[in-house]
């Protein structure tokens, strides 16, 4: 059972930080739909479920609930309610009754939280180190931690643009001496390996912190279904005896320059995606295997240019981004005129429209839009075009020839009055060719222009 619930600022609430600190969080804007704060859904579940004690009617009657229960404990709250926190401001606990102040400082009284009322130390027996040890496999120190912009594991400031433009992706910092032993330079992928797992991420190198030591932020968790980022992949399950803090600070680790090993990548699709993907991973790339398939005999084309294609404005080899011999310099595969028909992710396998199974490393979809269609048209009705590729141009211009009639007598229809529409008008404005625009929208190109651009 999912049920929608409003998020930090559609609620009101309390919050209380390691000052013992208690503040109001207003409710700032409305949830949106249905959704409602958690403990309202609770509530309404409880008393559809006909239990007794849930019969709240605002999240202000649920903390003097929670307040009263803490009456004659060390964390007695009993005299807060949410009107004495909006009125009056944040509380430190205790606040043991209405007239209370809170409670600054702790113990000022020497009274301790003990049965003997004594404060008690637990020193350790042994100042030996029990973290893990470095070994000639893992000679270096990771420490983990937290950078400035960045709370936890990004729950809220990761949504934060400002706040991702300090530091936005998790790296290693490390001493030059370090990185220069590993021929790393400032910049550089590097696997971090430990005993039980990996990371990786790029290098920041400098001379502030000290060698045999590493340092690695502890705020990335999966991203986008990866955990190159993760800090838990590698840091220790040791557990303080005493404490039960878990030694997530100290690990031994060793760290490599990434090689990455050979891939094939299948690009599903010839239009400008494609072309400009292929050209800027060449740029960098120059091993790995590229394969290309595309329903159309003629890929890599200038799609923009096609109404003057049409209009016999441009030749074809006007429109063409590769020349001849530049595919075999992009050390490229090209399957023209070859679709793909099915994709297993699992298995990373293709089907092309022949019946031919390729095995991918990665996939990259590059098919580009479709025209829109309204259901009620029959396009197999002589005269109806979409306008998408090569091959829909040629079917307008043989059309147009077979008509016989001068341009003059001609009269084309365009449904949609986007880029490639109003360019197709233009195109067969020159030609004398009469046009009418049919547009859904309340002005042209709504989606790329404001109201008075549109107009212009």
């Amino acid at each position: 059972l999912l049920l929608p619930a409003a998020g930090w600022l559609e609620k009101e609430g309390t919050m209380t930080n390691s000052e013992r600190r208690i503040s109001y969080l207003p409710k700032v804007i409305d949830a949106p739909g249905e959704a409602l704060p958690d403990v309202e859904i609770l509530w309404r579940f409880a008393q559809a479920m006909d239990y007794e004690g849930f019969d709240y009617t605002n999240a202000s009657e649920v903390y003097d609930e929670h307040c009263l229960l803490t009456k004659g404990t060390n964390i007695d709250i009993s005299g807060l309610s949410y009107k004495r926190l909006k009125e009056e401001g944040s509380f430190q606990w205790p606040v043991p009754h209405k007239t209370h102040m809170g409670t600054p400082r702790l113990f000022t009284d020497f009274q301790f939280y003990t049965n003997d009322k004594k404060a008690h130390f637990n020193a350790p027996r042994s100042l030996y180190n029990k973290s893990e040890q470095v070994d000639a496999d893992f000679p270096l120190i990771l420490n983990t931690g937290r950078v400035r912009d960045q709370w936890h594991t990004r729950t809220k400031t990761g949504k934060v643009k400002r706040l991702l433009t300090h530091i936005p992706q998790p790296y290693l910092e490390m001493n030059k001496v370090d990185a220069y032993l590993r021929k790393l330079k400032d910049g550089d992928v590097a696997v971090i390996k430990s005993r039980r797992g990996q990371v990786q991420v790029k290098v920041k190198i400098n001379f502030d912190i000290r060698e045999r030591v590493v340092f690695l932020p502890m705020h990335w968790g999966k991203v986008l279904n990866d955990d190159f980022g993760r800090a838990n992949n590698i840091t220790n399950d040791l557990v303080d005896p005493i404490s039960k803090e878990p030694d997530f600070k100290y690990c031994a680790v060793q760290v490599e320059r990434f090689t990455k090993p050979k891939q094939k990548i299948i690009v599903v699709g010839a239009g400008a995606a494609a072309y400009r993907f292929i050209q800027s991973f060449r740029e960098k790339n120059k091993k790995d295997e590229l394969h290309v398939f595309s329903r159309e005999d003629d890929p890599f084309y200038n799609r923009v240019l096609l109404p003057e294609y049409v209009s016999d404005e441009l030749s074809w080899e006007a429109l063409e981004k590769l020349k001849k011999g530049e595919l075999q310099k992009l050390d490229v595969t090209l399957h023209p005129g070859i679709g793909i028909v099915d994709i297993d992710t699992r298995a990373k396998q293709v089907t092309d429209a022949v019946g031919f199974i390729h095995s991918y490393d990665l996939l990259v979809m590059a098919t580009g839009s479709r025209a829109f269609v309204p259901s009620e048209i029959q396009f197999d009705l002589p005269g109806c075009f979409t306008m998408r590729e090569r091959g829909d141009a040629d079917k307008l211009k043989r059309y147009q020839r077979q008509t016989g009639l001068p341009s003059e007598e001609q009269h084309v229809v365009i449904v949609g009055g986007g880029l490639l529409g109003l360019e197709l008008a233009a195109a067969l404005k020159k030609i004398n060719i009469n046009i009418s625009i049919v547009q859904r929208a309340p002005r042209l190109m709504e989606r790329q222009l404001d109201r008075v651009a549109s107009r212009l």
